[in-house]
């Protein structure tokens, strides 16, 4: 029924198997620092992954906990939410990707190797659209922590607030409220990206640069 196709669902599986891996992983980067660290790890791998934002331990200067819940806020949650990041359906085609180029590489040129993720069937200008978003949001993001390093932030604290601007998620490691206006107009304007998800964006500067500087040139 509806259960086993939710089941089934390639989001799904990619959701659970990453809240299972990285609830003991975080768990195990918590051990000494919280009386109960599995629930922690739990706790604060459903809240970064889901981009909800609650935390119930500071974890400044725990670089495994941050490098950690960086990387479920930049997966994000499923297609079609309301939650940030990349979104688990893109981070799917990323990963199947590696599979499907291996699979092509002993096949003929000439050979049709239809790429599937679950029993959809992905085309070509899917795959590149995907692609291109993966690498704007992370050129993005290396963009913005490196702005915020060259402001005085250490690297770790830069990414993670970084991360969680561009997620919409509402993790921070700093107190946001002291920050210098270049660095809170900087997380402005990756909370702003991330949202509308980068193209939007992108469409709306080179339409203003078309109707300022010249004609159409597609």
């Amino acid at each position: 029924g509806r259960l086993y196709g939710y089941m089934r669902n390639t989001e799904t599986m990619l959701f659970w198997s990453l809240i299972a891996i990285f609830s003991v992983t975080l768990g195990a980067s918590f051990w000494g620092v919280v009386s109960e660290p599995l629930r922690a790890g739990i706790f604060h791998t459903i809240s970064a992954i889901t981009t909800t934002g609650f935390t119930t331990v500071n974890v400044a200067g725990y670089e495994s906990v941050m490098f950690l819940i960086i990387i479920l806020m930049i997966i994000g949650g499923y297609a079609g939410s309301t939650s940030g990041g990349l979104k688990l359906v893109r981070v799917g085609i990323i990963g199947k990707a590696f599979v499907w180029i291996g699979k092509k590489m002993f096949h003929p040129p000439e050979a049709v190797v239809p790429f599937k993720l679950g029993k959809n069937v992905i085309k070509d200008h899917e795959m590149s659209m995907v692609f291109l978003f993966v690498c704007v949001y992370l050129m993005l993001l290396m963009f913005s922590g490196i702005c915020m390093m060259l402001l005085g932030y250490t690297p770790m604290d830069s990414f993670f607030t970084v991360s969680s601007a561009q997620g919409t998620v509402g993790l921070s490691t700093v107190n946001i409220a002291l920050m210098e206006w270049e660095a809170k107009l900087l997380l402005m304007a990756n909370m702003l990206m991330g949202r509308l998800e980068v193209f939007p964006i992108l469409v709306l500067l080179y339409a203003g640069y078309i109707s300022m500087f010249g004609k159409k040139t597609y």
